[in-house]
């Protein structure tokens, strides 16, 4: 779901690089990447339970 949501943030950030403002479309993915981070933060930092 997650990522999900952030393949249609990229979509739209590129629809507004395209028709918008470079402004807004730069605000755009100075979010996306910082929510991509935060969701790569959110998984690499979660432990594995392994059993062997």
């Amino acid at each position: 779901m997650f990522f999900t949501g952030l393949f249609l943030l990229f979509v739209a950030t590129m629809l507004v690089a395209w028709f918008g403002t470079l402004r807004k479309a730069f605000m755009l993915f100075a979010l996306s990447m910082a929510l991509t981070g935060a969701l790569y933060l959110h998984h690499a930092t979660s432990t594995l339970p392994l059993s062997f």
